[in-house]
């Protein structure tokens, strides 16, 4: 597996974004480890792999997660890339 870089991240996630279309605009991934804290700006380094541990969806004022098991199928096909 290659390494990803921050750029590479960015990348990925834009792909990501280009790939669901109109659903990207109501999905946020909950990312951690390193790819999460490369994209808080918080280290520079690389990291082998991005950990998507739940998809976030808003209700009025209620924060719900979904967890990465309950993907829609079509998220978990576009994730495994």
């Amino acid at each position: 597996m290659d390494w990803i870089n921050n750029s590479r991240l960015h990348t990925l996630f834009s792909a990501l974004d280009d790939a669901l279309g109109e659903e990207s605009s109501s999905v946020s991934l909950v990312v951690v480890g390193g790819a999460a804290m490369m994209l808080g700006g918080w280290v520079e380094r690389t990291t082998q792999d991005i950990d998507v541990i739940a998809i976030s969806e808003q209700h009025g004022s209620t924060e719900i997660l979904q967890s990465a098991a309950q993907f829609p199928e079509g998220i978990q096909l576009l994730l495994r890339k």
